[in-house]
């Protein structure tokens, strides 16, 4: 708003006191030149917007894990989908960065000098992205979640799995014989359950949008104040 307004401020003159019988060709240029100008930040604001949605599109249709319909090792099973895990983990941060450098440069090019009005609207703004992004990372759990409950459905408390189980008989707790299971349900569902958690916990140590443009915010208004 506040581009416009200065866009109208350098346009008025033509409309109310500029004499047309002489020269305009100086005035008409400077015209010229200022609504490219806005216009180009206009541009520039929605291209980088339209970017930095795409990046949050693609976090929030992100899976974590990795899995076919096969039967796995336990341990060979959870060791893949931490590395699938990892995989994604530093595609997630990749699009986390480029959206706060779109965020900051966007700032410092057309907004870091403007009016409080102009300012909150900003902040408004990069506060919506925030929510965006963090909806985004939960729908990607939510996603990985998902898909480990279509390949490991629980039945009362034992887990019908993709895993490879085998079965034994066994004499060392007694005298009579035992049926065993290895790895065991309740060994089955803690390595599971720990898989979850960190794909649950990955979330929440990252830094939110909006703290990070603040703390960032603060230390260019620093310097342009010196």
């Amino acid at each position: 708003m506040e581009h416009l307004q200065k866009l109208d401020h350098a346009i008025q003159p033509g409309i109310q006191r500029y004499d047309w019988k002489y020269n305009v060709d100086p005035f008409v240029s400077y015209c010229n030149k200022e609504c490219q100008s806005v216009f180009n930040k206009i541009k520039t604001f929605q291209q980088r917007k339209g970017e930095m949605n795409a990046e949050i599109d693609k976090i929030n249709d992100t899976v974590l894990t990795n899995i076919t319909k096969k039967l796995y090792d336990l341990n060979l099973f959870v060791n893949l989908q931490e590395q699938e895990l990892r995989k994604h983990e530093a595609s997630i941060l990749k699009s986390l960065d480029f959206v706060f450098v779109q965020v900051m440069e966007t700032f410092n090019e057309q907004f870091i000098d403007r009016c409080n009005a102009v300012q909150k609207t900003w902040a408004k703004f990069v506060n919506d992205l925030d929510y965006k992004l963090m909806k985004a990372l939960r729908n990607s759990v939510k996603n990985s979640f998902l898909d480990l409950q279509k390949h490991i459905k629980t039945e009362g408390t034992d887990v019908v799995a993709i895993f490879k189980v085998s079965t034994k008989l066994d004499k060392t707790s007694g005298t009579t014989w035992d049926i065993v299971h290895e790895p065991s349900h309740p060994q089955i569902r803690a390595q599971v359950v720990q898989l979850m958690d960190k794909i649950r916990g990955f979330t929440i140590v990252l830094d939110r949008l909006e703290v990070m443009f603040r703390d960032a915010r603060d230390v260019l208004v620093t310097k342009e104040i010196k």
